[in-house]
C-alpha cells in the first residue's frame, strides 16, 4: 500500500469517527456548561437538598440552586457522592430545560460520602507480579484489607490468607470487639456494658462506667516471692511446749504450698 492509499485510509477513518461522534454526542451549547463558585453545600443526609450544591456562575447569571453532585443517581439514593469545598470552583452541566443541572468537575474536594441502603464494603487485595506491565499475570499475595459498614456495625478485617490468620475489629454503638483468629482458634477482647480500657500517663486501666473503685493489679513475680517468704517464715516458726521448743505440727503443708507458688504465674500475660 503506497503513501497515497494510506493517507486516504486515515482520512476515511477520521471522517467516519467524526460522523459517529457528531451524531451520538452533539456539541454542547455554550450556555449548557457553566463555571462558577460553590456558595452552599447540602451534605446532611437528613436535611433538605442532600447531595446538591448552590453555584454562583462566573458569567453573572443568577445562582443555580440544588445542582446535583451525582447525575447517575436518581435522588441520590446510593453510590459515592463527592462534596466540593465551599467557595471552590465547579463545572456545571445544564439540562436542555434549564431547570435541572449537575456537577461534572470540581477543583477542591471537602468530603467523599458513600450512600447505600444495604452495606458498603471497601476492600484492598494486594497483588504481586514479576512485570508491572503484565496485567494478565497478577497474583494475589494473600494479604487483604476490608472495611465494611451497614449502618449498625463497622468491621475492619486484616487477613493473612496464606497463613490462615486474620485480625478483626468490630464496632457497634454499644460494643467493641477485637478478634485474632489463627486457624480454628479465636482470641478476642469484648468490651460490653460500657467497659473501657484507659491508656494514659504510662498507666493502663480497665474501667467499668457502672462504678466501683479502681484498684491496682497484682504483680505475679512479686506476689510469688512474697508468698514464698511467708511460707519460709512459717517453716521456721516454733512453739513452746512442755517438752521444749517444737516446730509447727503442720509444717509439711506450708512446704507443699511453697512448692506450688509458681503455678499462679501466667505464661502468656505479663504486667510491668
Amino acid at each position: 500500500m503506497d503513501k497515497t492509499v494510506k493517507a486516504s485510509a486515515k482520512v476515511s477513518i477520521r471522517d467516519s469517527i467524526k460522523r459517529i461522534v457528531d451524531q451520538e454526542f452533539p456539541k454542547l451549547r455554550e450556555e449548557q456548561v457553566i463555571i462558577g463558585d460553590v456558595v452552599a453545600v447540602y451534605d446532611d443526609p437528613n436535611g433538605d437538598g442532600f447531595g446538591t450544591i448552590d453555584v454562583l456562575p462566573n458569567n453573572g447569571s443568577p445562582i443555580i440552586y440544588n445542582s446535583r453532585l451525582n447525575a447517575t443517581l436518581e435522588g441520590i439514593t446510593r453510590g459515592t457522592v463527592i462534596f466540593p469545598k465551599l467557595f471552590s470552583q465547579v463545572v456545571v452541566l445544564m439540562q436542555d430545560s434549564g431547570q435541572d443541572s449537575f456537577v461534572i468537575l470540581c477543583n477542591h474536594v471537602n468530603l467523599v460520602m458513600q450512600v447505600s441502603d444495604r452495606e458498603i464494603i471497601s476492600k484492598v487485595e494486594r497483588v504481586t507480579t514479576e512485570n508491572e506491565e503484565d496485567f494478565e499475570n497478577f497474583t494475589l499475595d494473600g494479604q487483604d484489607t476490608e472495611i465494611a459498614h451497614d449502618g449498625h456495625t463497622v468491621t475492619i478485617s486484616l487477613k493473612e490468607l496464606n497463613e490462615d490468620k486474620d485480625f478483626i475489629f468490630q464496632i457497634t454503638k454499644d460494643n467493641a470487639k477485637v478478634t485474632l483468629r489463627e486457624g480454628d482458634d479465636d482470641s478476642y477482647i469484648d468490651f460490653v456494658d460500657k467497659t473501657r480500657i484507659d491508656i494514659k500517663s504510662n498507666t493502663i486501666q480497665l474501667v467499668s462506667e457502672a462504678g466501683g473503685t479502681v484498684e491496682p493489679m497484682v504483680l505475679g513475680a512479686t506476689a510469688a516471692q512474697l508468698l514464698a517468704d511467708i511460707c519460709e517464715g512459717l517453716e521456721q516458726a516454733t512453739v513452746s511446749t512442755a517438752i521444749g521448743t517444737q516446730p509447727l505440727i503442720n509444717i509439711a503443708t506450708f512446704t507443699a504450698i511453697k512448692n506450688r507458688i509458681d503455678d499462679i504465674k501466667s505464661t502468656v500475660n505479663f504486667l510491668q
